[in-house]
């Protein structure tokens, strides 16, 4: 309580306050929320199984890796609405694996079960993953913590979201594309009962 009480007084970041996980050496990171909403996640591993670097989207950016420039990547992404809402893992003198769940009743899974296993997840209900933070070297990310806070939701955009979108503008150009070139067909061919509909309409 102490603790939480000195935290709100001198306002450090929450991320400071939230548990980590791993070994802990190495550069420190902290992910930026741009005003959106987790829409993915990438992970990278090398052939060992180490985790190298971890990268989040928020709506449609990502915020650039963060580790090692090495490995395999595997990429999830989040359906319109969903969000992580527990995570587990396991970790050695560096991250093996990381299980999201999400409130959709998805689990997703990186790396393999191996090594010490840590569980993380909100202290008040209706929070979720808001960004990541960690320490990471060379070989990898050597440690790892989760900050929570309520959704967003109403202004983050997600890519397939701006697909669709995309993909409705596109048939509305099709449509008045195919209206004017009838038209035209029409004024050629038949001229004078374009010009009698036109001033039937005046």
């Amino acid at each position: 309580m102490l603790l939480w009480l000195t935290i709100a007084i001198l306002g450090i970041p929450s991320s400071w306050a939230d548990p980590i996980y791993g070994k802990g050496r190495g550069k420190y990171f902290s992910t930026v929320n741009n005003g959106n909403d987790i829409t993915a996640i990438r992970v990278c591993l090398d052939v060992f199984g180490v985790m190298k670097s971890i990268d989040l989207r928020f709506g449609l950016y990502w915020t650039g890796k963060y580790g090692s420039r090495f490995g395999k990547c595997e990429e999830a992404n989040l359906h319109p609405g969903e969000h992580i809402t527990q995570i587990h893992g396991t970790y050695n003198h560096f991250l093996r694996s990381l299980v999201l769940h999400t409130d959709k009743k998805r689990q997703i899974t990186f790396g393999k079960n191996t090594g010490y296993t840590f569980f993380a997840f909100p202290q008040t209900k209706g929070q979720v993953l808001t960004g990541v933070f960690g320490n990471y070297k060379l070989m990898g990310l050597t440690s790892l913590g989760f900050m929570w806070e309520f959704p967003l939701d109403e202004g983050t955009v997600h890519a397939d979201e701006l697909g669709d979108l995309s993909w409705s503008w596109c048939r509305v150009w099709v449509w008045l594309l195919l209206g004017k070139v009838l038209f035209l067909q029409t004024v050629r061919l038949c001229p004078s009962a374009v010009l009698s509909f036109l001033v039937t309409v005046d």
